[in-house]
């Protein structure tokens, strides 16, 4: 009788021992959690700055170029003497 008495002794303060240590263990989980949360967000963020530098290291070469500054020059309405706008000639 005492054998089987034992047994369900050590059961239950196995039990209670596991219970404790996951009710202990919640906070650090919890932390994990925000931080994954935090690297995650953070990783988003230099993924969408690594694409905005690449977009405006683009166009820097293209205002770079001949090109593109004549193609910007033309936009914003410089005109070389003679030359005709992209809209036509001015009905001044």
């Amino acid at each position: 009788m005492g054998h089987g008495r034992s047994k369900v002794i050590t059961w239950t303060v196995v039990g209670v021992a596991i219970a404790c240590g996951a009710y202990l263990a919640r906070a650090p989980w919890q932390m994990y959690r925000v931080q994954r949360a935090k690297a995650n967000a953070a990783v988003g963020d230099a993924q969408t700055n690594d694409a905005l530098r690449v977009g405006l290291m683009k166009r820097e070469a293209d205002l770079r170029s001949p090109i593109g500054r004549e193609k910007m020059a033309s936009e914003r309405g410089y005109l070389a003497k003679g030359e005709v706008s992209y809209n036509g000639p001015s009905q001044n």
